[in-house]
């Protein structure tokens, strides 16, 4: 089988033929222009414009309506008697580890505060952001509360675990230059 695949690539290498020619004349840019038909673009303020409204649809809308959806969603449970749905209310510790979190991302520098509060922004939008970091708290605490198991030995372990690490990150140095 190689000694046939050698042959063949033997036979094409000395069918290759070279096409002998002269340049005809150059063609400008224009022309090349000219021939492809212009994709219909907007102009650099409607572009920022559409950025623009994209990004506050984005962050003030959907952001939240994910951070709401993992908080209605932490708290469910199925019942063992009926299979039918129950919310639980999240442990204290929950609310602590949630917290914590909050001040991690601040203290990484994930989220600065100075971009989402001051006194220069309009009164809404200085609302907006607080809604939008309500709402991430509130689905810390619902990961949380899903991750925690319900009660006895295993609740405890597991919530050891949480606070050991987050105890241990409140300290930690996050410069990424070292």
């Amino acid at each position: 089988m190689d000694k046939l695949q050698y042959e063949k690539k033997e036979r094409d290498a000395e069918d290759v033929s070279v096409v002998d020619a002269e340049l005809v004349g150059e063609v400008n840019n224009s022309e090349i222009a000219a021939a492809v038909i212009p994709r219909r673009s907007l102009s650099k303020m409607d572009e920022a414009i559409a950025n623009d409204s994209q990004k506050h649809y984005l962050f003030y809308f959907l952001l939240p309506f994910i951070f709401l959806t993992v908080a209605l969603l932490g708290g469910l449970r199925l019942s063992d008697a009926d299979n039918s749905f129950i919310f639980l209310k999240p442990a204290l510790f929950c609310l602590i580890f949630a917290s914590v979190m909050l001040v991690l991302f601040f203290r990484t520098g994930l989220i600065r505060l100075d971009g989402w509060f001051s006194e220069n922004f309009g009164i809404t939008k200085n609302v907006s952001n607080a809604g939008v970091l309500l709402t991430l708290f509130a689905g810390n605490v619902q990961l949380f509360n899903s991750l925690l198991p319900e009660q006895g030995l295993p609740f405890w372990i597991v919530a050891f675990c949480f606070s050991w690490t987050l105890w241990n990150n409140l300290f930690a140095d996050f410069d990424t230059k070292k």
